[in-house]
């Protein structure tokens, strides 16, 4: 009956667009290692550049001299803390079936709908069973 196909309807439109929501949400997820990286990589490079402009400036103390051995040290505790948040994304991304979350996901999941509107259209062209398929 109508009630039934509207019920099946409401009940695949809010699967779909949970979905939807879950590969938003873990695209996002995702997406956040690449950008601390690149927030981490610009601090570091920053801690860097300040360490060399004060080496050149003409009044420079003997202290800073020896900080910029410390300097040094803090910018490769962030490229290590980089590296290893790149790899641990590599080993450990958000998945959703398997399968990387991404736009690139719903791509892959319109094959769902398909099957179904291909199964139902097969379902009612059948001779045994095009009976159950009308309004």
């Amino acid at each position: 009956s109508i009630t039934d196909f509207a019920v099946t309807g409401l009940q695949s439109f809010l699967t779909l667009t949970c979905i939807m929501i879950v590969v938003t949400i873990g695209s996002e997820v995702n997406e956040s290692p690449q950008r601390h990286i690149f927030l981490l990589n610009r601090q570091r490079l920053l801690l860097l550049s300040g360490g060399h402009q004060a080496s050149l400036a003409s009044d420079v103390v003997d202290a800073e001299h020896r900080d910029q051995g410390h300097v040094d040290q803090v910018a490769n505790i962030i490229d290590v803390l980089c590296t290893d948040i790149a790899a641990e994304h590599e080993v450990h991304p958000m998945r959703l079936v398997g399968l990387y979350c991404g736009y690139s996901l719903l791509s892959t999941l319109y094959v769902i709908p398909a099957y179904v509107i291909s199964s139902a259209i097969s379902y009612c062209r059948a001779s045994e069973t095009s009976a159950y398929c009308s309004l």
